[in-house]
């Protein structure tokens, strides 16, 4: 019976969708970074799959940073691909894809560059 209720408890964690995954609204090209707003879109949270680096980003507030596990190697099929150039812009953010990286800033001026194969600064 006990094993019974850990093999539930632990199929549930693994069928449990991220919250990542919840209305992605684009990707980078080749996938390096995918990006949703979240949290009633109060928040932009972007993250890079290949180590669950992970951005959250709110309104009026500066980014803050981590490792998400759950992010790790999380690639959901997105419509929006964000090519080089081009701009995206939503519920108070903007950002903007480069062949160097990722930049998003909210409308207080806050915000962060996510390099693309490497690299974050905050801005």
């Amino acid at each position: 019976m006990r094993s019974l209720v850990l093999l539930a408890l632990v199929l549930g964690l693994l069928v449990e969708p991220s919250p990542a995954s919840a209305g992605v609204d684009f990707r980078t090209p080749q996938g390096k970074a995918y990006c949703r707003t979240g949290q009633g879109a109060a928040v932009l949270v972007c993250w890079t799959p290949n180590d669950g680096f992970t951005v959250r980003l709110g309104r009026s507030r500066p980014p803050s940073t981590g490792y998400v596990l759950r992010n790790q190697d999380h690639q959901p099929r997105v419509r929006r691909v964000l090519r080089f150039g081009e701009r995206w812009r939503g519920s108070g953010f903007r950002c903007t894809s480069r062949r160097s990286g990722l930049t998003c800033r909210n409308r207080a001026g806050d915000g962060w560059w996510l390099g693309r194969r490497f690299g974050y600064r905050p801005r």
